[in-house]
């Protein structure tokens, strides 16, 4: 009876050992993109310190002072194709998704409206704790139809 105990121990500690064990999340399309009709109920605060920098740091705002408790933010999804329009403080933000990418196609509010030729890269699906994205995008709009704007860079 000991041997099987001594046995099954062993075993159990063999298999915790063996099976990976992650303390991140990994981002993925299915749980974490944004969906035509949802809509997010934020909170703005107040700026606070986070402290120092560096690994190992234990950061708590628990404790902080709300702005703007009802901070809306909604989604609308085009019914031809997979862009999805979000809307926040009267600024409307398109996006694309593709594939596995999520692109900005630019933005739009009462004075400002950008377009995006070669779309923004945000975020790649699965996206993983220190992940890179890189990539190259170019824009042009106006603000107050007089004045012509560029953007380009790259991430």
């Amino acid at each position: 009876m000991k041997n099987i105990s001594y046995r099954f121990i062993l075993f159990i500690v063999c298999v915790i050992n063996i099976l990976p064990i992650f303390s991140q999340n990994i981002l993925n399309k299915d749980c974490n993109m944004f969906r035509g009709e949802d809509i997010i109920i934020k909170q703005q605060v107040k700026y606070k310190n986070p402290g120092r920098a560096g690994a190992n740091v234990l950061w708590d705002f628990s404790k902080q002072e709300a702005i703007n408790e009802k901070y809306k933010l909604s989604y609308a999804q085009s019914e031809k194709d997979s862009v999805i329009t979000g809307c926040e403080h009267n600024t409307l933000y398109h996006y694309l998704l593709r594939n596995d990418s999520l692109y900005s196609l630019g933005y739009e509010n009462p004075t400002t409206l950008m377009k995006n030729q070669k779309p923004e890269l945000l975020l790649t699906f699965p996206f993983s704790y220190q992940k890179r994205i890189e990539g190259y995008f170019y824009g042009t709009g106006n603000y107050c139809r007089r004045l012509d704007l560029t953007t380009q860079g790259k991430l």
